[in-house]
């Protein structure tokens, strides 16, 4: 993995990308929060808390975008 992408990566991460927080309370006594970018297809993660998906999201995203760079593939 290339250093420049990485850094290439958390610059775009940077921008603004809209988040839709889902409330999955599907199990009774296990609620998770699942975050998500709509502009970033399959851009998804979860939490316990909306803090913790929205968190998980932040981190996640960085490794999403630097997949599409590595792959030459396009940025929305």
């Amino acid at each position: 993995m290339s250093n420049n992408i990485r850094e290439k990566a958390k610059r775009l991460a940077a921008q603004r990308y809209t988040t839709r927080i889902i409330v999955d309370d599907s199990e009774p006594e296990q609620t998770l929060y699942v975050a998500l970018h709509p502009e970033l297809e399959g851009c998804v993660a979860q939490g316990k808390t909306i803090e913790d998906a929205r968190a998980n999201l932040n981190e996640f995203r960085v490794d999403y975008l630097e997949h599409l760079l590595e792959h030459h593939l396009p940025i929305p």
